[in-house]
């Protein structure tokens, strides 16, 4: 006779098939779960143990730069170089009693990490060493040397790591120019040799990193640099051409995961870019211990499947009917969330799987919130932006815009998606412009530049646009991104300010222009008044009355004057209109150019003339010397009781020369400077000759060449004249 199952073994098996399924599936979500906390964990400390590593590594490199440079400006060594190579003491002696210096001062109190200083002058050859065998070598060629000998004051350079057989042990150089206190020229370099064991302590430190963890620094050239765990010699020997390195070799991007190390094992590794010094960090672990915990999950969710499976068995049906609920519950809640409420939260009430679950559904329903709350955020941001935005397909077609945009442009958003960008075209613009834009971001770069764009109401406007792309996980470029400022009020504004800069040059000019024909059409007239003046004084002087003499002598005296004043005028408006192309001028030649036109007057004031090495500058050769003509006239002019002295000297600044003329004469009172360089404009009565147009020349050469002209002075207290000229190529010369 055949039995059949009853309908309460049917229930009972159906309702243990059931209640397998979410054992299965809890089971399963709490071991992968697991493991990508386990994965993220490991990441996590590997990141923490690369950045610590990478914290005390540029620290102490730093330490040793900062060594290097206080060493290159140490006054006792500077000075000792500087009579060394300039042959200003017994070569030999000095450069022992330099050696023992170095020897007793420097190298003992870093003897832990410093192995050797040398000295080495600019031609490359080794001038002082603490190691004798390196003393006369030549360095030119090293690396170390020709990239310190073009560092500035208070610059270093740091080598790459190296071995050599004058050195036990590996080695990492660093160097700093030493410059000249009286010339301001490099005179060599001092190159400080670190040990390489300075680094091997920061990564061969065992905190954190486990059994089979290990730090480890890798060159450009994929050759490691510090120890390895595991296989000896491996510094400046062993070639690490592993996938980490390459990546930031070949794209300067870090990588963190599972990959295989230089052995070929399976590792889970960080590595790190230290750009300054072409170095790779990585940070290691054995895969195999670093996931040793999941094998124990895996036997822990095994048992735990099986343990569900007997407790299925005795309570099947009671344990299907009390799941349902909460997986109706469940169902509930992932429901409410997909409709939008992320502020939807189950109750935890049990502490079995479900509850697990339910704590998981919780977390990511507040994820979720907490990413839609920055997203909001940064949506609110861009709708509420001053600025335009707008996003576009590959193809320029508009996908969105902020408020910012309608404000602008007088499309509506509604009338701007789905139309292509060149709506705002204007057609003032050159098609190369939109090429070299299309150009540019299409190769994944950014764009600046303006737009003159047009309104829906055709009104025409300007933008200052930013134009990138944006990329999707697998760095593919999906959309761009505008970001543009409407700037028409400031182009408004330059288009303004050019016409009155054009229309302020062509006044100048043409106020030049009459100057010139004015002076120039009044000399004759004028001489012709200053002739018969004078004829009438010589043929009727004493033949009048003394009134008459007087008056005579008046206007014979005027005529004279205003016959100086308008050959002044005439000097001063040919500055621009008779000036040579600049050429090389040697600032001391046309000093003594200048000297010489006022021989008779130096002479006759006793007045003393001295100058320091002045440079060769770019200027007009007729005009610089008058220049100082005038400046060194001004100060014998305006003397006090004692003989004039007058010292001329430069100093060369960033981009231009600044030239002095100092005297010690009567001073200028600070309430004079501004109006001392106006045309015309005299601080004394008749007891001082002259116009009152020297400076003023003197400003107008000196704004022709591009130079500013400024007085320091007092009364009684001599005056300091300072001018630049901009440096064009120049060298200085004595």
């Amino acid at each position: 006779m055949k039995s059949f199952l009853s309908i309460k073994d049917r229930l009972l098996i159906f309702a243990l098939s059931i209640s397998l399924i979410p054992i299965a599936v809890i089971t399963t979500i709490y071991y992968f779960h697991s493991r990508s906390a386990l994965k993220f964990e490991i990441i996590e400390k590997l990141k923490a143990v690369a950045e610590s590593r990478e914290r005390h590594i540029l620290s102490t490199m730093e330490k040793m730069k900062v060594q290097t440079g206080d060493f290159s400006s140490e006054e006792f060594i500077r000075k000792s170089f500087e009579k060394i190579v300039l042959g200003r003491a017994s070569k030999q002696d000095a450069v022992i009693r330099l050696n023992t210096y170095l020897k007793k001062n420097k190298l003992p109190l870093h003897s832990r990490r410093l192995m050797a200083i040398i000295l080495v002058d600019k031609h490359g050859k080794v001038i002082s060493s603490t190691n004798e065998k390196l003393i006369g070598m030549d360095f030119s060629s090293q690396d170390i040397f020709t990239q310190g000998i073009h560092k500035g004051y208070g610059e270093v350079s740091v080598g790459q790591p190296h071995s050599s057989s004058y050195l036990d042990k590996n080695y990492i150089c660093i160097s700093a120019p030493i410059i000249s206190k009286h010339s301001a020229e490099s005179l060599g370099i001092i190159i400080n040799v670190y040990s390489l064991a300075i680094l091997n302590e920061i990564t061969t430190n065992r905190v954190g990193m486990g059994e089979t963890g290990e730090v480890y620094l890798v060159n450009r050239d994929k050759i490691m640099l510090t120890e390895s765990l595991f296989i000896e010699d491996a510094p400046l020997k062993l070639i690490v051409d592993t996938e980490p390195v390459r990546r930031i070799i070949e794209n300067g991007k870090k990588m963190v995961g599972i990959y295989k190390d230089y052995r070929g094992l399976f590792v889970a590794g960080v590595s790190m870019d230290l750009p300054e010094y072409n170095w790779i960090l990585l940070a290691e672990t054995n895969k195999a211990d670093a996931f040793a915990p999941l094998k124990m999950l895996s036997i822990v969710a095994l048992i735990l499947g099986v343990v569900g499976v007997a407790a299925v068995t005795s309570l099947g049906i009671a344990f299907a009917v009390s799941t349902s609920r909460p997986i109706e519950n469940l169902t509930i809640a992932t429901t409410r969330l997909a409709a939008g409420d992320l502020g939807y939260r189950l109750k935890i009430t049990r502490g079995d799987e479900i509850g697990f679950l339910t704590n998981s559904f919780n977390t990511m329903a507040e994820k979720l919130e907490k990413a839609n709350d920055e997203l909001r955020k940064l949506f609110n941001a861009v709708e509420q932006s001053p600025v335009t935005v707008v996003i576009t397909d590959t193809k320029g077609d508009i996908e969105y815009v902020n408020p910012k945009f309608t404000q602008t442009t007088g499309y509506t958003s509604d009338e701007a998606i789905k139309q292509n960008s060149r709506i705002l075209k204007s057609g003032k613009q050159s098609p190369e412009v939109y090429k070299h834009l299309w150009d540019t971001i299409l190769s994944g770069k950014e764009w600046r530049g303006e737009f003159h764009n047009k309104k829906k109401n055709d009104e025409l406007y300007w933008e200052l646009a930013s134009i990138s792309p944006i990329r999707n996980s697998a760095g593919v470029i999906t959309h761009f991104l505008a970001v543009k400022e409407n700037i028409t009020e400031r182009k408004l504004a330059e288009e303004k300010l050019q016409q009155s800069a054009t229309e302020l040059k062509r006044s100048n000019e043409e106020l030049q222009h009459f100057a010139y024909i004015a002076s120039h059409d009044l000399q004759e007239p004028l001489r012709m008044i200053s002739s018969y003046l004078q004829l009438i004084e010589k043929r009727y002087k004493g033949k009048l009355d003394t009134d008459a003499d007087e008056f005579i002598g008046y206007a014979v005296d005027g005529a004279s004057r205003l016959q100086k004043m308008i050959n002044a005028l005439l000097e001063y408006s040919r500055v621009d209109t008779s000036g040579r192309q600049f050429e090389s001028t040697n600032g001391a030649v046309a000093l003594e150019q200048a000297i010489a036109n006022l021989k008779v007057t130096i002479e006759e004031s006793g007045a003393v003339v001295t100058h320091d090495p002045l440079p060769t500058v770019m200027v007009d050769g007729s005009q610089f010397p008058r220049i100082f003509q005038n400046l060194i006239g001004n100060a014998i002019k305006f003397r006090g009781k004692e003989p004039p002295h007058v010292h001329i000297s430069s100093r060369r600044m960033e981009n231009e020369w600044v030239f002095s003329v100092q005297d010690n004469g009567i001073g200028i009172g600070p309430e004079y400077h501004q109006r001392l360089f106006a045309i015309f404009k005299r601080l004394h009565g008749r007891e001082y000759p002259g116009l009152g147009l020297g400076l003023s020349i003197c400003k107008k050469i000196i704004k022709r060449h591009g130079g500013q002209i400024w007085v320091e002075s007092g009364h009684g207290k001599g005056s300091t004249f300072y001018f630049t000229i901009p440096m064009r190529g120049e060298k200085k010369q004595a």
